[in-house]
Protein backbone atom coordinates (compact mmCIF):
# COMPACT_ATOMS: atom_id res chain seq x y z
CA UNK A 1 0.00 0.00 0.00
CA UNK A 2 1.25 3.47 -0.83
CA UNK A 3 2.30 5.71 2.05
CA UNK A 4 -0.09 8.51 2.92
CA UNK A 5 0.34 11.92 4.43
CA UNK A 6 -2.17 14.01 6.29
CA UNK A 7 -3.14 17.23 4.60
CA UNK A 8 -5.10 19.96 6.31
CA UNK A 9 -8.12 20.82 4.16
CA UNK A 10 -8.86 24.55 4.49
CA UNK A 11 -11.76 24.59 2.04
CA UNK A 12 -14.37 24.29 4.80
CA UNK A 13 -15.06 26.59 7.74
CA UNK A 14 -14.23 23.75 10.08
CA UNK A 15 -10.70 22.70 9.41
CA UNK A 16 -10.74 19.00 8.65
CA UNK A 17 -8.02 16.48 8.01
CA UNK A 18 -8.15 14.41 4.88
CA UNK A 19 -5.95 11.60 3.71
CA UNK A 20 -3.94 12.58 0.63
CA UNK A 21 -1.77 9.90 -0.95
CA UNK A 22 1.75 10.40 -2.11
CA UNK A 23 1.54 9.77 -5.85
CA UNK A 24 3.11 6.37 -6.08
CA UNK A 25 3.19 4.53 -9.40
CA UNK A 26 1.73 1.40 -7.79
CA UNK A 27 -1.62 3.15 -7.30
CA UNK A 28 -4.00 1.88 -9.97
CA UNK A 29 -7.68 2.07 -10.73
CA UNK A 30 -9.80 -0.72 -9.29
CA UNK A 31 -11.45 -3.17 -11.68
CA UNK A 32 -14.82 -2.90 -9.92
CA UNK A 33 -16.27 0.53 -9.08
CA UNK A 34 -17.36 1.48 -5.58
CA UNK A 35 -21.16 1.60 -5.98
CA UNK A 36 -21.61 3.64 -2.79
CA UNK A 37 -19.17 6.40 -3.73
CA UNK A 38 -20.70 9.65 -5.00
CA UNK A 39 -18.20 11.19 -7.43
CA UNK A 40 -17.41 14.85 -7.91
CA UNK A 41 -18.90 16.84 -10.80
CA UNK A 42 -16.28 17.28 -13.54
CA UNK A 43 -18.43 19.09 -16.11
CA UNK A 44 -16.57 22.36 -15.51
CA UNK A 45 -13.07 20.94 -16.05
CA UNK A 46 -13.46 19.37 -19.47
CA UNK A 47 -11.66 21.45 -22.06
CA UNK A 48 -12.28 20.31 -25.65
CA UNK A 49 -8.75 21.33 -26.59
CA UNK A 50 -7.01 19.22 -23.92
CA UNK A 51 -9.51 16.57 -22.83
CA UNK A 52 -10.80 13.79 -25.02
CA UNK A 53 -13.00 12.35 -22.26
CA UNK A 54 -16.50 13.30 -21.25
CA UNK A 55 -17.16 14.44 -17.64
CA UNK A 56 -19.08 11.20 -17.06
CA UNK A 57 -15.92 9.23 -17.82
CA UNK A 58 -14.04 11.07 -15.07
CA UNK A 59 -16.93 10.36 -12.70
CA UNK A 60 -16.79 6.65 -13.54
CA UNK A 61 -13.01 6.67 -13.10
CA UNK A 62 -13.42 8.30 -9.69
CA UNK A 63 -15.63 5.41 -8.57
CA UNK A 64 -12.70 3.14 -9.45
CA UNK A 65 -10.01 5.10 -7.59
CA UNK A 66 -8.03 3.29 -4.91
CA UNK A 67 -9.58 3.75 -1.46
CA UNK A 68 -6.70 6.04 -0.38
CA UNK A 69 -7.61 8.50 -3.14
CA UNK A 70 -11.35 8.70 -2.56
CA UNK A 71 -10.87 11.25 0.23
CA UNK A 72 -8.28 13.32 -1.67
CA UNK A 73 -9.21 16.74 -2.98
CA UNK A 74 -11.07 17.01 -6.27
CA UNK A 75 -8.00 18.59 -7.87
CA UNK A 76 -5.70 15.76 -6.78
CA UNK A 77 -8.15 13.14 -8.01
CA UNK A 78 -8.38 14.89 -11.38
CA UNK A 79 -4.60 15.07 -11.68
CA UNK A 80 -4.32 11.36 -10.95
CA UNK A 81 -7.03 10.45 -13.46
CA UNK A 82 -5.55 12.66 -16.18
CA UNK A 83 -2.16 11.05 -15.63
CA UNK A 84 -3.72 7.63 -16.13
CA UNK A 85 -5.46 8.74 -19.33
CA UNK A 86 -2.28 10.37 -20.64
CA UNK A 87 -0.22 7.26 -19.90
CA UNK A 88 -2.66 4.96 -21.69
CA UNK A 89 -3.19 6.89 -24.90
CA UNK A 90 -1.34 5.39 -27.85
CA UNK A 91 1.91 7.27 -28.49
CA UNK A 92 0.90 8.73 -31.88
CA UNK A 93 -2.29 10.16 -30.37
CA UNK A 94 -0.51 12.23 -27.73
CA UNK A 95 -0.56 15.89 -28.63
CA UNK A 96 -2.90 15.41 -31.59
CA UNK A 97 -6.25 17.14 -31.44
CA UNK A 98 -9.21 14.89 -32.16
CA UNK A 99 -10.75 15.46 -35.56
CA UNK A 100 -14.19 14.54 -34.21
CA UNK A 101 -14.37 15.24 -30.42
CA UNK A 102 -17.93 13.89 -30.32
CA UNK A 103 -16.52 10.38 -30.79
CA UNK A 104 -15.07 10.59 -27.28
CA UNK A 105 -18.31 11.68 -25.60
CA UNK A 106 -19.70 8.12 -25.70
CA UNK A 107 -23.31 9.05 -26.52
CA UNK A 108 -25.07 5.83 -27.66
CA UNK A 109 -27.67 7.76 -29.69
CA UNK A 110 -24.84 9.21 -31.80
CA UNK A 111 -23.23 5.82 -32.47
CA UNK A 112 -25.98 3.22 -32.72
CA UNK A 113 -28.90 2.97 -35.13
CA UNK A 114 -32.33 3.56 -33.55
CA UNK A 115 -33.40 0.00 -34.47
CA UNK A 116 -30.41 -1.44 -32.57
CA UNK A 117 -31.14 0.74 -29.51
CA UNK A 118 -34.78 -0.41 -29.55
CA UNK A 119 -33.65 -4.04 -29.64
CA UNK A 120 -31.25 -3.49 -26.73
CA UNK A 121 -33.89 -1.67 -24.68
CA UNK A 122 -36.48 -4.33 -25.50
CA UNK A 123 -34.06 -7.04 -24.35
CA UNK A 124 -36.21 -9.83 -25.73
CA UNK A 125 -35.64 -12.46 -28.40
CA UNK A 126 -38.37 -10.83 -30.51
CA UNK A 127 -36.75 -7.39 -30.35
CA UNK A 128 -33.47 -8.86 -31.61
CA UNK A 129 -35.17 -10.98 -34.28
CA UNK A 130 -36.69 -7.78 -35.69
CA UNK A 131 -33.25 -6.42 -36.61
CA UNK A 132 -31.54 -9.62 -37.81
CA UNK A 133 -31.07 -9.49 -41.58
CA UNK A 134 -29.13 -12.63 -42.21
CA UNK A 135 -28.03 -15.84 -40.56
CA UNK A 136 -24.39 -16.27 -41.56
CA UNK A 137 -23.82 -19.63 -39.90
CA UNK A 138 -25.44 -21.58 -37.07
CA UNK A 139 -25.63 -19.19 -34.09
CA UNK A 140 -23.99 -16.35 -36.09
CA UNK A 141 -26.30 -13.49 -37.04
CA UNK A 142 -25.81 -10.22 -38.93
CA UNK A 143 -27.67 -7.03 -38.16
CA UNK A 144 -27.08 -3.29 -38.63
CA UNK A 145 -25.74 -1.69 -35.47
CA UNK A 146 -23.65 1.46 -36.12
CA UNK A 147 -24.65 4.68 -37.83
CA UNK A 148 -22.77 5.18 -41.12
CA UNK A 149 -21.74 8.71 -40.08
CA UNK A 150 -20.17 7.29 -36.92
CA UNK A 151 -18.21 4.73 -38.95
CA UNK A 152 -16.98 7.48 -41.28
CA UNK A 153 -15.87 9.70 -38.37
CA UNK A 154 -14.14 6.75 -36.71
CA UNK A 155 -12.22 5.92 -39.87
CA UNK A 156 -11.24 9.59 -40.32
CA UNK A 157 -10.02 9.72 -36.73
CA UNK A 158 -8.04 6.51 -37.11
CA UNK A 159 -6.33 7.61 -40.32
CA UNK A 160 -5.58 11.06 -38.96
CA UNK A 161 -4.00 9.73 -35.77
CA UNK A 162 -2.14 6.69 -37.00
CA UNK A 163 -1.53 6.91 -40.72
CA UNK A 164 -0.69 10.61 -40.80
CA UNK A 165 1.69 10.28 -37.85
CA UNK A 166 3.35 7.22 -39.34
CA UNK A 167 3.77 8.89 -42.73
CA UNK A 168 5.13 12.06 -41.15
CA UNK A 169 7.58 10.05 -39.01
CA UNK A 170 8.73 8.08 -42.06
CA UNK A 171 9.18 11.20 -44.16
CA UNK A 172 11.44 12.83 -41.56
CA UNK A 173 13.75 9.81 -41.47
CA UNK A 174 14.24 9.79 -45.27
Amino acid sequence: MAPIRLNKNRSHQNQQWSVVPDWQPELKLRVHPDPDHVPEDYSDVVNPETDVLAPETYQDMERRLPPQLLRATRHEKLLFMRRIVRNHLPAPAKGIMPLHPELYKMNPADFFLPSFLRAIRGNTAESFMDIIHEVIAPSVYAFPMLRPVFCEMLMNEYFKKYCFCTCRANSTTS
